[in-house]
């Protein structure tokens, strides 16, 4: 069956909002920082007061609020074996 892959948006508001679609699944939440699995990649959020106002993992939409200081897209690892075979 093929998978139809979620178009990842997103939106910033004054650095104290965010809005996106494509979001996977919530890996970790914290005030400080919020790990997401998006369509695009892994997805770091980090700041202050961070809440989830929203997360439909059907629709994949997500927002966010809280002051946002730094968003970073995390590279995926490559396993071990993979790395030995290159």
């Amino acid at each position: 069956m093929n998978e139809i892959k979620k178009i990842h948006d997103l939106h910033i508001f004054s650095r104290s909002a965010i809005d996106m679609s494509g979001v996977l699944k919530v890996v970790q939440a914290k005030p400080e920082n919020v790990r997401l699995s998006t369509s695009d990649g892994d997805l770091a959020i980090d700041g202050k007061n961070l809440k989830i106002k929203k997360f439909d993992e059907t629709s994949g939409e997500f927002s966010l609020s809280g002051e946002i200081c730094r968003l970073a897209y995390e590279k995926p690892k490559t396993s071990f074996v993979k790395r030995i075979f290159k």
